[in-house]
C-alpha cells in the first residue's frame, strides 16, 4: 500500500503529460512546447523527492519520495516520447 498508492496518484500526472506529449507531437509544434509539459513534471518530481528527503523524513517522506520517483520515470517516458520523429502517413 505504502508503494501502490504513490504509484496511482502520480500514474494519472504521467499518463496526462504522455498523452499530451503524443498529440503535441502528432500537432507537429515546436520542440521547447513539446518537451516543455515533460520538463514541468520532471521538476515536480525533483522537488517532491528533494522535500520528501529534507523535511518530512520517516514513512510519509518514503511517500513522497516514491511520488517524485515515479513522476521522474513519467517525465522521462514522457521526454523520450517528444523526440521521437512522426513518420508520414502512407500512401496507397
Amino acid at each position: 500500500m505504502m508503494v501502490a498508492s504513490p504509484l496511482l496518484a502520480s500514474l494519472l500526472l504521467g499518463l496526462i503529460v504522455i498523452v499530451l506529449s503524443i498529440w503535441l507531437r502528432k500537432r507537429r509544434v515546436r520542440t521547447w512546447l513539446l518537451l516543455l509539459p515533460s520538463f514541468v513534471l520532471m521538476l515536480t518530481g525533483i522537488v517532491f523527492f528533494y522535500v520528501s528527503i529534507a523535511f518530512i523524513r520517516g514513512f510519509e517522506g518514503a511517500s513522497y519520495g516514491f511520488i517524485g520517483l515515479f513522476l521522474i520515470i513519467f517525465s522521462a517516458a514522457g521526454i523520450m516520447i517528444s523526440l521521437t520523429q512522426v513518420k508520414p502517413a502512407s500512401r496507397q
